[in-house]
């Protein structure tokens, strides 16, 4: 047998008290209690080992040069221990001396049949933190935590003991989650004690930051954005972890799952403590680490019995909302995930455009959210982008063609909420009180079929509440006349939105294009977990055998066959996809409806809001832009939105013109351009209503997204978000 290695690091006379104090300090070593004795021996061993090459890298009192000599001596060990015990099979003898520590390791690595090259991997990973050099992309990072981290869980599962070989996939993809969490638990403390900084460059400068705002990071506010991100990219690990766990390996991955609970509790306290990370690293009491290992084991029970989760990459297609929210929280969910859009821009139909006489960031047209848009602003608060909307409206202002306008609270709670429009004509009549009261109380449901129309008739509602409160919401929410849409979506719209109270009502409008609040931060969410987004390339086919979808073909000549996809695509395009079949025959019964936009730059300002609604006009909206003028430009801007439009699009910055002059007299119009959004949304009849499809569709892994996709909710940007958010994860989880 090889002797000891007489100039070797361990032949240090302290090395068993500095093994035992390693063994202490590591919380994987909290893990062992729940091993067999010989399993948790070996277990103690390996740590060991990690611990002392981190100990090399972290030693801040030995030269670079130093920590390079000492790993690739035990890197050198390592190819010696293996070939030790390659020889040892052919009655053969290798030459070399073997430290003490080396000599255990060499027993743990023959007992459990331990790969070398995992075991070079940690060495490697280690040594990259002896470079001083910053890592500059995700991918830099991730080859690191595959050594340092992902390479130390494949060797630990051939000690615990595994028959499946996707747990190899789970150990890597655990040992990323737990990294990335100590990452960013420990993000102040590495810069601040070993001067590292384990984010990649191009993160820290796609949130601008530099290096040294991580020092403390409550000088620069985007540092808590960019911890939110690595909050994203660590929790998508442990999901696509747990879709990896094979049932047949549950009870032996125990001591994994301990570790897991324990550093996804930690991930949770830096979501509670809302992403501020501080110099004070975030420790787990013993009596906590203590319940949720009995948790872990309970759970690796109970996943002995459970059914395997589906796993791998999955594709999106379409940029909109609805694609780019579907692929984050697939993401989140634990798919890798391409997404492909045919345009060379995201946002879909909330894409925006550069104004050429004003120079001014627009939107293809206005857009107002609501309070009750839950899903949606959920999505955009994800990114928290700076000044991307005003306050909610704590009031909206209805102005009327004789100069005169009121001002109704989009605040309040209770029944009595419905009285804040009391100054609209014919609004507190006794008929109209009575449907409304009826409607927040939820007796005021429609017959099936039932125009909007038809219903106002039903309940006796005059004609002027109708021009001045019932024809424009109707209008502006589902995008319909009242005489073609349909009552239960009205009826259901107004009793979530205006009559629920509190912030439901509120309208939120965005301070310049919309989609900068989401667009650019979730593709730099995305890519932050290796996931592709791939621009100007169309989706040509889709090949469909045996109810499921086999593969699908792109502009760009490649062909994918994803575990799972989901179309974000609109209607139209879905449709000229598809083969023959039920859902096909649906989309052929979806009606859309226009809006018409009209931009003007005005000489002088209209009106003191940054919005009003215009009551018994063909306009329906009109927003202040004007903070999105360029510095020094003269003059106002404004966006006028026409629901549904039955104006010929030639005629709409005339008719435009002169409607506002008969609302706030006379002024110039500077310059002017309209946008025809053509099937801007569904058309909220009966026909329509009843072909909107549901999510799950008749193949087995394709589903369908968007805001024409049936919701519960009208074609707005609330039900593409909700689609691809709350009704995605309950049909993958």
């Amino acid at each position: 047998m090889p002797g000891d290695n007489t100039d070797g690091y361990f032949e240090d006379s302290s090395h068993s008290r500095a093994q035992e104090m390693s063994r202490r300090k590591s919380n994987l070593a909290f893990a062992f209690f729940v091993m067999e004795k010989s399993r948790a021996q070996d277990m103690e061993v390996f740590y060991t080992y990690c611990r002392v090459l981190d100990d090399i890298a972290d030693d801040s009192s030995s030269p670079v040069a130093e920590k390079i000599h000492l790993l690739k001596k035990w890197e050198d060990e390592i190819e010696l221990i293996y070939a030790h015990i390659a020889q040892e099979k052919n009655a053969g003898a290798a030459n070399g001396k073997i430290s003490p520590l080396g000599m255990e390791v060499m027993e743990v690595v023959r007992r459990r049949n331990v790969p070398k090259e995992h075991m070079l991997a940690i060495i490697r990973g280690v040594m990259r933190d002896t470079s001083p050099e910053p890592f500059k992309t995700f991918e830099d990072l991730r080859q690191y935590c595959y050594g340092v981290a992902s390479a130390v869980g494949l060797v630990s599962i051939c000690i615990f003991g595994y028959a499946n070989p996707r747990t190899e996939l789970f150990a890597e993809t655990l040992g990323y989650a737990l990294q990335f969490t100590n990452i960013l638990r420990d993000v102040v403390d590495d810069k601040l004690s070993q001067n590292r900084v384990y984010i990649p460059q191009e993160e820290l400068d796609a949130f601008g930051i530099n290096a040294s705002d991580l020092a403390d990071p409550s000088k620069n506010p985007a540092c808590r954005r960019l911890f939110k991100m690595q909050f994203f990219r660590a929790k998508h690990y442990f999901n696509k972890a747990r879709r990896l766990i094979c049932p047949e390996d549950a009870k032996a991955l125990a001591p994994a799952f301990i570790m897991w609970d324990i550093y996804e509790c930690i991930l949770g306290r830096i979501a509670a403590e809302n992403f501020n990370v501080s110099k004070d690293i975030i420790k787990i009491p013993k009596w906590k680490k203590f319940l949720l290992a009995f948790g872990a084991v309970r759970r690796a029970n109970r996943l002995a019995k459970a059914k395997e989760k589906t796993f791998g990459r999955a594709a999106v297609f379409g940029g909109g909302v609805a694609g780019l929210s579907a692929a984050l929280n697939l993401v989140y969910e634990g798919f890798d995930v391409d997404l492909f859009e045919s345009k060379s821009i995201l946002g879909g139909r909330a894409a925006s455009f550069k104004w050429r006489d004003c120079q001014a960031e627009l939107d293809n047209g206005p857009h107002a959210l609501m309070g009750c848009y839950k899903n949606f602003l959920s999505f955009v608060n994800m990114f928290e982008i700076p000044g991307a909307f005003w306050p909610p409206a704590e009031s909206m202002t209805f102005a009327f063609s004789d100069g005169t306008s009121i001002t109704a609270s989009a605040g309040g709670k209770g029944v009595f909420e419905i009285l804040k429009f009391g100054r609209i004509k014919g609004f507190l009549s006794a008929g109209n009180l009575k449907l409304l009261i009826k409607i927040k109380l939820g007796f005021g449901g429609a017959r099936k079929g039932e125009t909007a129309s038809e219903y106002l008739d039903r309940n006796s509602i005059g004609a002027e509440v109708r021009r001045f409160f019932w024809e424009p919401f109707c209008l502006s929410a589902l995008n319909t006349h009242p005489s073609e849409a349909s009552a239960e979506v009205m009826v259901d719209t107004l009793r979530k939105s205006l009559l629920a109270g509190g912030r439901a009502g509120r309208l939120i409008i965005p301070r310049r294009p919309l989609a900068d609040s989401f667009k650019n931060a979730a593709v730099i969410f995305l890519k932050s977990v290796g996931s592709c987004v791939r621009m100007s390339e169309k989706i040509t086919s889709l090949n469909f055998n045996g109810g499921k979808l086999e593969s699908f073909s792109t502009s760009a000549e490649e062909t994918f066959s994803p575990v799972l996809a989901v179309s974000a695509l609109p209607w139209g395009a879905l449709e000229n996809l598809l083969p023959e079949g039920e859902l096909k025959r649906r989309l052929a019964d979806i009606s859309g409806a226009d809006i018409l936009n009209v931009y003007m730059l005005s000489d002088r300002k209209l009106f003191a809001q940054n919005h009003i609604c215009l009551a018994d006009s063909p306009l329906h909206w009109i927003f202040d832009l004007s903070d999105r003028l360029p510095e020094g430009t003269a003059g106002y801007l404004y966006g006028i939105t026409i629901s549904a439009s039955s104006l010929n699009p030639l005629d709409a910055e005339k008719v435009a013109e002169e409607e506002l002059k008969k609302f706030f007299g006379e002024f110039k119009v500077v310059s002017s351009v309209r946008i025809l959004c053509k099937d801007a949304t569904t058309r909220a009849d009966a026909k329509t209503e009843r072909a909107r499809p549901e999510m799950k569709t008749e193949y087995e892994n394709f589903l369908i997204t968007g805001d024409w996709v049936k919701s519960g909710l009208p074609c707005t940007l609330e039900s593409a978000a909700k689609n691809s958010i709350s009704s995605l994860r309950e049909i993958i989880k």
